[in-house]
């Protein structure tokens, strides 16, 4: 949203920090196939790392080249790493996400401008 709004995004630590960024399309997918599927303890994701400041990079690279990043202290606490290990849920579930982060993230830009275009004119 900062982006969009001409404001730089901030990344709290160095932005080494990584994540598996799963569209929520694939979550539901995975959680039908757990309800059906062969009872166990399962991780839904994409099994990707992608860093803060890999994501800061391509948000920046759509939305607003000349907007930088702005850097924070680390968050007490925070993560170094979350990546959902999602084996079990490949050959149990028949669990398989549908592309990356990359490739969601056009459609999601889209839905924020929209949204932010509907708060203005509402």
């Amino acid at each position: 949203t900062k982006l969009l709004r001409g404001e730089a995004p901030v990344v709290y630590g160095d932005g080494s920090q990584r994540r598996d960024f799963v569209h929520v399309d694939d979550i539901v997918a995975g959680t039908v196939a757990a309800l059906t599927g062969r009872p166990g303890t399962y991780n839904l994701g994409t099994g990707r790392a992608t860093s803060v400041r890999e994501l800061a990079d391509l948000l920046t690279a759509r939305i607003n080249r000349d907007v930088e990043v702005e850097y924070a202290p680390e968050q007490p606490g925070e993560l170094r790493n979350s990546i959902a290990d999602i084996t079990a849920a490949r050959k149990y579930l028949g669990y398989h996400p549908q592309g990356g982060l990359d490739s969601h993230l056009d459609a999601l830009i889209d839905h924020i401008r929209q949204t932010l275009a509907e708060e203005t004119d509402g």
